[in-house]
């Protein structure tokens, strides 16, 4: 599987999704904040690329999901939980403080099941 992005432009994020350690280390040569990557079957980081021109600085989110996750239940609670991460890393950085008033956690719900759904998508036709 190759790398795959989406532009969440409601939040000027970039969305990366890596399945491999190939795809891992070829994303790492531009956000130099990765480190190694992941053991785990999921991980989230919210990486910023700074243009070495100056401009704007973009936030990124990178998520990393295991191609050896292979049984679709495990699957689905990877990308549910990985969603949730990059959820809150998102909308921390859009300056929305989900946790706070009364219902104030419904951009956090409708984000994490749209991330759930990209990821499940981009990962349930994958061979192990």
């Amino acid at each position: 599987m190759t790398v795959v992005h989406h532009l969440l432009d409601v939040y000027g994020v970039d969305l990366y999704l890596l399945t491999n350690r190939r795809d891992w280390a070829t994303l790492r040569r531009r956000f130099t904040s990765l480190g190694d990557a992941p053991t785990s079957d999921g991980a989230t980081q919210l990486g910023h690329f700074v243009p070495d021109q100056g401009g704007r600085v973009e936030a990124c989110s990178i998520i990393w999901i295991s191609g050896l996750v292979s049984d679709d239940l495990d699957l689905v609670e990877v990308c549910a939980h990985e969603a949730s991460h990059a959820a809150g890393q998102i909308l921390h950085w859009a300056g929305h403080d989900f946790r706070g008033d009364e219902g104030g956690d419904e951009p956090h719900a409708f984000l994490v099941g749209w991330l759930t759904r990209w990821l499940w998508q981009h990962t349930r036709g994958r061979q192990a």
